[in-house]
This record gives C-alpha cells, structure tokens and sequence, in this order.
C-alpha cells in the first residue's frame, strides 16, 4: 500500500508508465519539429515541451495537485497568453488574458472545493487583508456602473479578481511546513532562471527572443538604453522576461530577501544551497539592471532581513559568521560593479525625473478634482489631457507615442483613480499585511521564521517601489507580488493553528544538570521576549 501525503501524493514511483513518459517525449519532439518547420513560432514549440514537461511532472509525482501547485509559482513571472478585447496602455489592465498560469489555480480550486463539498475541510477562510482588496474591486464596479470609460473598469476588475482567487487559493493550499519549503524552492528556482536570463541578455548584449515569455522587445531595450544617461551614450539594461530593468530590479529586491534570510538560519543543505545560488546570481544582475528605485527596493528588504533574521534565538546564536558573510558578500559585488553604479547615478538624465514630477502634478490635480471616488478604475491614462501639457490625442501621440504614459506611482494611481476611499482601503490593505508579517516574527521554527522575515522584507521593498513604478498594476509583477503576500498570510494562519495552538517544549536537559525549578516549569508558548526582559 502506498503512503500518500497531505494533498494525497504518492510516495512511490516504482509504478510510474515509463512506456507512456516515452511516449508522450517521442511524440512532443515530432509536434515541435513540425510546428517549428510549418510555423517557425518559437512560443509554440516552446508551449509544446511546456506541456510535455508538465505530463512527465505529473506521471512521475503521481499528483497532479502538487505539481499544478509548483507549475503555477514557477511559470507566475512569465507573460505566457491568449490576449483577447485588446485596449493597450500602461498602468493597469490592457486586456482579457487567458495566461498559461490560470488552468493550475483552477485545478487548484477544484480540489479544494470537492473537499469542502465532501466536508474534507472544514473552513475556507479569507484573510481580512483580502476582503480590503474586494472592497476595492467593489470600487471598480462602482465605476461600470457610473462611470464613463467602463470598458477600461471591467479589464481592470477582471484582473484583480484573478489575483484575489489566487491568493485565496494559497492561502489553502499551502498549510503545511513542508509546503511553504517547497513553495520557497520552486521561487527561489525562478529567480535563478531570471537572474540568469538577464546575466546572458547582458553578456550578448541583446534580446534572446524570447518576448512570447514577457523580454521586452530589442527596439524598447535599445530606447531605453539610449535615454538613461544624461550624455546620450548607450548602456545594456538587463530586464530578464519581465518585460523592463526596473520591473524586474523590483522583482529580485521582493525575493531576494528570502534567500538572505535563509543563508541565516538553520535551513538544510538543499535550501541553503538554492539560496546561495540565487544570491550569487541575483545580486551582479540587480545591479546590471542600472535601476536606482530597484537598489533602493533591495537596500530596504536587505536592512530588514539581516536585522529582522537576528530575532529568532536559534539563528541570532548560531548563524553570527553567517550574517558577516552575507553582509560582506554584498558589499563586495557593490565594490566590484561600483564603476556602474557611480556612473548611473552621476550621469542620470534629469528629464526622466522632470517627466515624473509632471505626472505626479497631472495625478494631484486629478486628485483635487475628483477626491472621493476619483476618476475611475483604469482610467488614469485616457483621463489625463485637461491636466498635462497636451490638450489633444494627436499633441500626446506625437510626442509619447502610441503608449501615453502613466504617473511612475503606484500610490498615486490609486488615489487619483479610486479617490480617497479607495486610497483608504489601499491603505488599510498594507497595514493589515504588514501586522500579519509581524506576527510572523514569533514563529518557533528558524527556517520558517527566516521565510516570514524575507517576504516580510520584500512586501516592505514594494511598498518603497511603489513610490517610483506601477509594479503591481502589471500582469505577471502582479501575481508575485501577490503570491508574496498569500504566503505571508497563509504563514499568518500556520503560525495561530500549528503553534499558538499547543505550547512550545520545553528544552531537554540531561537528568543530573535539571534544577527543581526547571522541573516544575511549564511552557508558555511565548516566543517574542517579555517587555521587562527587554528593558535589563
């Protein structure tokens, strides 16, 4: 009889069809090569070994489950997807898409709701954070309702409504340690592919083709890199597959702190190892990606994670070499790219600054104008030409293109296009977010405790991002942002059922060194140290 695991996986691979793994390869590798010679997409032959890929996963796990799961946080940063009723523009949803990620949450969905149909789970909680966010949506229907530009509004809603389901569908589907590891690999992993995408993109110095996955485009990537200094001259801005240098300068600072965190704590020799890895490859490209807002982001997430990752005992104690090496590390890749890093920050052009502080005006007087409910979910971009300096479509379009711009403020966008009420409960949303992280701190166990302080630390890092981009009004920065913040609540709800719920143990001592007092102590379940201890 096979054991099976939390979400029914089995443990044994010995009954595994390799006839069929053999099969499905033999017939994938025939599919690609005529899709590649009658087609010649690469997206194609590249969504053929995809799902070839996913069928081996699956016959080799035994669970389909488990592998939707690990499939979903893996492929989340890429941009692969079905566009439909197309309305492009920045800061917020350009269309309806069908992206390669859905059909996993869906799965995901199924299962946990057949449990609940057959009273396998008895809850299916949502975490206060998150009914702020559907306030929000209620917002955006608010606008389809009496708004103008509702098209736009319905995009929008669609889009969030994804991201809700997700988090939701994470938050109860990962519930177990061994769950939040893994999860934490398959990311870390993700990170190491971005990372070294963008450390390839910059070695050739140019695209690898690869737009059908999120790369921004050769001709994008040769304007950018023209406009960033001030003397004209040329500089390669690696963006790896999220599509800009500074979206996915925001991304490493939101993941990275995880790594850091874990190189501190008692994690095992496979996590460690990943995280090493991710560290080695993240931090030269985070720098390649000349963002000063992506530096900035990772300073924060890094400040806080070495000082955050010293409150658990265990690794405060035993990982004091640990926290040099690291801290030393990152001062040694800064060192060593400093030439880049003085050059960018020297010879920036001032302009890209100049034309942010006009949007953020265009944002205020919109503000001014509608402080309530704002202009309208989406509708920043299309509402903008009585407050800017061009008064007509053809005037912007001459100037900025097919793609009018959009204020670089995430906090912004939101107030102007969902006024104050909606600037409110965005607000409140990080607020609640940020006390779920903070209860996390008590966590017993180091490593889970080290994973609580990183995506406490990079949830921080976007918070600071938002300040100078729209990260999380883009569709695949979006959904890490998002999963971030569903593994801090689902770490949230972990800690209050696994740990608040029995008391913690008391440390063994050998018989002939325990004193009497020791031998009648009980066990508080207290892991944060009492406020007098504090004040000694």
């Amino acid at each position: 009889m096979q054991a099976t695991g939390p979400a029914g996986a089995r443990s044994g691979a010995g009954s595994t069809p390799w006839t069929w793994v053999g099969g499905i390869v033999a017939g994938t590798l025939a599919l690609g090569a005529l899709i590649l010679t009658q087609v010649g997409e690469p997206k194609y032959v590249f969504t053929g070994f995809a799902m070839l890929a996913f069928g081996i996963l699956v016959l080799l796990v035994g669970n389909l489950r488990v592998v939707s799961l690990h499939v979903l946080l893996f492929f989340a940063p890429f941009t692969l997807r079905l566009t439909l009723a197309p309305m492009p523009h920045m800061g917020g949803a350009g269309a309806l898409y069908i992206e390669a990620v859905d059909p996993f949450i869906l799965v995901l969905c199924f299962y946990q709701l057949r449990e609940r149909i057959k009273g396998l789970r008895s809850a299916y909680p949502i975490p206060p954070a998150l009914w702020l966010w559907v306030g929000m949506i209620a917002l955006g229907v608010g606008t389809v309702v009496f708004g103008h530009l509702r098209s736009l509004a319905i995009l929008e809603i669609v889009r969030m409504s994804k991201l809700l389901l997700m988090s939701v569908v994470l938050i109860n589907e990962i519930v177990t340690q061994r769950q939040f590891k893994a999860a934490i690999v398959t990311l870390l992993l993700g990170v190491i592919l971005e990372a070294g995408i963008a450390l390839a993109q910059n070695l050739m110095g140019h695209q690898l083709g690869l737009s059908f996955l999120g790369e921004a485009r050769q001709k994008d990537v040769e304007i950018l890199g023209m406009t960033s200094l001030e003397s004209g001259e040329f500089v390669y801005r690696a963006g790896g597959l999220l599509g800009h240098a500074n979206l996915f300068a925001a991304y490493l600072a939101l993941f990275l702190g995880i790594a850091i965190a874990l190189v501190l704590t008692s994690a095992s020799h496979l996590l460690k190892a990943i995280s090493y890895i991710a560290l080695a490859l993240g931090t030269p490209a985070l720098v390649l990606t000349l963002s000063r807002a992506g530096w900035i982001d990772f300073t924060a997430a890094f400040a806080i994670t070495v000082a955050l990752g010293a409150w658990n005992a265990i690794s405060r104690r035993r990982y004091v070499f640990s926290r040099v090496a690291v801290v030393v590390g990152v001062t040694i890749v800064g060192i060593a790219m400093s030439p880049i890093i003085i050059k960018r920050i020297s010879d920036a052009d001032p302009t890209s600054v100049e034309y942010r502080l006009k949007w953020i005006r265009i944002a205020r007087d919109m503000v001014e104008d509608h402080p309530l409910f704002g202009v309208g979910l989406n509708a920043y971009v299309f509402t903008q030409l009585p407050y800017g300096q061009f008064k007509t479509p053809e005037d912007m379009t001459n100037f900025y293109g097919a793609n009018w711009p959009v204020v670089h403020n995430n906090w912004l966008i939101v107030w102007s296009e969902q006024g104050t009420v909606g600037m409110i409960l965005w607000i409140a949303f990080h607020i609640a977010v940020i006390l779920a992280a903070a209860r996390n701190l008590r966590i017993r166990d180091p490593v889970l405790h080290a994973i609580g302080v990183g995506l406490l630390a990079g949830f921080v890092a976007i918070m600071v991002d938002g300040m100078a981009s729209f990260f999380v009004r883009q569709e695949a920065p979006a959904r890490m942002f998002w999963i971030a913040t569903a593994l801090i609540l689902a770490l949230d709800r972990w800690r209050r059922s696994s740990e608040e719920e029995r008391p913690a143990p008391v440390p063994e001592m050998p018989r002939h060194a325990r004193l009497p007092a020791l031998e009648s102590a009980r066990p508080t379940g207290r892991w944060l140290p009492a406020r007098t201890s504090l004040l000694q």
